[in-house]
């Protein structure tokens, strides 16, 4: 299963790579868009080796323009387990901005904030640990034209997601739990 997942991966961002030059953006009105992709979400505790699980990553974002260059939105993303065992598992809803250095499409890059939530980290106790709280983003991709107003873009994203204090009453145990998430993948937005 791991192997198809990459297998699509390497698949889109090789076609997008074959598309055009890109086209001057508007830098104006809405945009919106979905993402697809792989990604490792990984855990660091106190007195522990952490963990990671790779897995699938999705998401849907859409938003405005502050200037040509510019652009700011909304972007809701998930993850999930390759194993399909439903641990563990992220999400995150936040603001964004993404900046582009030229009018003509090419590389980009965002950063974003707001909340997000995991669960099953970390195997601590008989329940996977949860949380939620305020969670960051930093990512960057390029932009290719595949048609008037639709853009391919592949992308990276680093994404620190909340920390929780995990309790485990029968082995007497706390752990201060962080996590982190490194997707990569392709985008599909309509500017």
């Amino acid at each position: 299963m791991k192997t198809i997942g990459w297998a699509w991966i390497l698949l889109m961002s090789s076609l997008t790579l074959q598309v055009g030059p890109a086209a001057a953006q508007s830098g104006s009105g809405a945009w919106y868009g979905v993402s697809v992709g792989g990604g490792y979400l990984g855990s660091s505790c106190d007195s522990c080796d952490g963990s990671g699980q790779a897995g699938y990553t999705w998401g849907l974002h859409g938003g405005g323009y502050l200037s040509p260059s510019t652009a700011w939105g909304v972007e809701a993303s998930a993850f999930y387990d390759l194993d399909g065992g439903g641990y563990p598992w992220l999400g995150a809803l936040g603001l964004l901005l993404r900046w582009t250095p030229s009018q003509t499409r090419g590389g980009f890059v965002k950063v974003g904030a707001g909340w997000g939530w995991f669960k099953g980290l970390v195997p601590v106790g008989q329940d996977p640990p949860r949380a939620n709280g305020f969670q960051g983003e930093v990512g960057g991709g390029w932009d290719f034209q595949a048609g008037e107003a639709v853009t391919l873009s592949p992308f990276v994203d680093f994404m620190l997601v909340p920390s929780t204090t995990v309790e485990d009453p029968q082995e007497s145990l706390s752990e201060r739990v962080t996590g982190y998430l490194v997707q990569f993948g392709i985008a599909v937005s309509h500017f």
